[in-house]
């Protein structure tokens, strides 16, 4: 047991986020490991994934974690193969599933964080309404049972309505593209520390967007980098790559 304000004893270190200010806010000293983390943006591509992008990098070079891969579950647009090889990511490691129906991507999203075949699961979720609304808690308190057993990174993006209802995610960060910029990062709940705190994280300092091609048909995986001159492309085929979980 532990007040709030008091870190629990034990605590795992946190996933480095790569932002100085950002790892000295976060308890542990980064994303936390073994956890669910909230991300609520209300836009697409203000920044939200590349703050992410050094700490996937890191699980993506760790020893533990290295070759288990990055699971994106229904994202926005079309993964940009070129900047994410840039900034230090094995293509061939991550795979994108577009499923259907709502079930399928927290059935996927649950499996890849409890079996650890991911090393982080990236789930984007649209505003959920009426009885929607009402299951939200309970699947969320799946995922986050799912990362606990499994030990990886899981985070969940979603429009900022949500925050005023209750999560059992570890962390809960609010985006906000601010007027100069620079991304506003509020945490909203830190596990173990009541006061919320704000961070103004300069643009110039996140990587390159991931993003492109919005509105582009939807892809299911991305493949290796192919030989140099050419830009790898996003797959096509029915085929399961590796780390890749299907839908039921």
């Amino acid at each position: 047991m532990f007040r709030c304000g008091e870190l629990p004893a034990g605590m795992a270190p946190g996933i480095p986020t790569g932002f100085a200010d950002l790892d000295a806010a976060l308890p542990g000293g980064g994303w936390p490991p073994g956890a669910l983390t909230e991300m609520l943006c209300d836009a697409c591509g203000i920044g939200e994934v590349s703050l992410l992008l050094p700490a996937l990098r890191h699980l993506g070079q760790s020893g533990d974690w290295r070759g288990r891969g990055l699971l994106l579950i229904n994202p926005p647009g079309l993964p940009y193969a070129p900047a994410l090889a840039a900034c230090g990511l094995d293509l061939a490691s991550i795979a994108v599933l577009r499923p259907a129906r709502e079930e399928d991507s927290l059935w996927a999203a649950e499996q890849a964080l409890r079996t650890g075949a991911a090393a982080a699961v990236l789930l984007w979720q649209a505003c959920a309404r009426g009885a929607d609304g009402a299951q939200r808690y309970p699947r969320l308190r799946r995922l986050q049972l799912a990362a606990a057993a499994g030990g990886g990174l899981g985070v969940v993006f979603a429009p900022r309505a949500v925050a005023a209802s209750s999560s059992p995610a570890a962390l809960r960060v609010v985006l906000q593209a601010a007027a100069d910029g620079r991304l506003s990062v509020q945490l909203a709940r830190r596990r173990g520390l009541a006061r919320p705190v704000t961070l103004q994280v300069s643009s110039r300092a996140l990587p390159q967007p991931w993003l492109a091609g919005h509105g582009l048909p939807a892809r299911t995986s991305l493949r290796r980098e192919p030989a140099a001159g050419r830009h790898p492309v996003a797959a096509t085929g029915r085929g399961a790559q590796r780390g890749e979980v299907p839908a039921r």
